[in-house]
């Protein structure tokens, strides 16, 4: 999960540049030592990860099988004409 910290930088009456800098220098080394701690995975593992979950997910999924004809919403009603 990637979180992202922003410096909100304010100048108050008595703040100097360099003292803002130096926060938001401290503040980006803060995020970047936080993003180098992260446990990341190879793309090859992640995608074969995903790839076995869609294919065990297919059969419920309406998208690639679409729905079933006793619970498909948009399916014309059956009508019975006397001539």
């Amino acid at each position: 999960m990637y979180t992202c910290r922003t410096a909100a930088v304010r100048l108050y009456p008595g703040a100097t540049t360099a003292t803002t800098n130096m926060d938001v220098a401290k503040t980006q080394a803060e995020q970047l030592r936080h993003e180098a701690s992260i446990q990341r995975k190879k793309v090859s593992e992640v995608a074969k990860d995903l790839i076995d979950y869609c294919e065990k997910e297919k059969p419920n999924d309406t998208l690639v099988c679409g729905p079933s004809d006793s619970h498909n919403p948009f399916q014309e009603k059956k009508s019975c004409i006397v001539l």
